[in-house]
């Protein structure tokens, strides 16, 4: 069997809850393996009628290129439905759920 990649340490972003609000970066410099995980919980109280970034962690770029959003997760406009993609070498952009998996959240 071939080696388990090495895990990145855990860096905790925040120690309790907080509101989203636009720009509000968490962190830079950060440095992820191939090897990684988030995770979260949102609860939505609204919704919004374009789109709304949830998280983005990226190198920079905004998309589409390999390490723009590695992952990136958004709530479709005026909805509570998630869209949530994972750059991949050659797919910078690549959908993780399809058309009918789009999970949508309850109301908080």
């Amino acid at each position: 069997p071939s080696p388990t990649p090495p895990r990145a340490p855990a860096v905790l972003l925040s120690s309790g809850p907080f509101q989203l609000s636009r720009g509000n970066e968490l962190a830079s410099g950060l440095s992820l393996t191939t090897s990684f995980s988030l995770s979260f919980t949102i609860t939505p109280n609204t919704t919004r009628g374009e789109w709304s970034n949830i998280v983005h962690v990226t190198n920079g770029d905004n998309c589409c290129s390999y390490g723009s959003r590695v992952p990136a997760v958004w709530f479709f406009g005026g909805t509570r439905t998630l869209y949530v993609v994972d750059g991949q070498p050659g797919r910078g952009n690549d959908e993780v759920c399809g058309w009918y998996e789009r999970p949508t959240l309850d109301m908080g």
